[in-house]
């Protein structure tokens, strides 16, 4: 049957793909989930990027090398 997935779990998906391939646009993930997330985020993603495990361009999060080594890892962190 058709897996049915939650706003929650599709926040996870669309966050997890983006964030996998060519980036997190936080403007487009607003536009489809609401504010919450990156409210929920900010001071670990402020912690990724000082980190050099992330960074962030315009409005695009993306992995840096080193992120994407431990990007799972990183991943298990957000909070949905």
């Amino acid at each position: 049957g058709e897996e049915v997935l939650s706003k929650s779990e599709m926040l996870d998906e669309y966050v997890m793909l983006a964030l996998r391939s060519n980036g997190l646009n936080l403007n487009e993930l607003e536009k489809l989930f609401g504010s919450e997330w990156l409210v929920k985020n900010q001071k670990y993603i402020n912690e990724m990027i000082d980190n050099n495990f992330m960074t962030k361009e315009k409005s695009v999060l993306k992995f840096t090398g080193k992120g994407y080594a431990v990007c799972d890892e990183i991943l298990l962190n957000f909070t949905g």
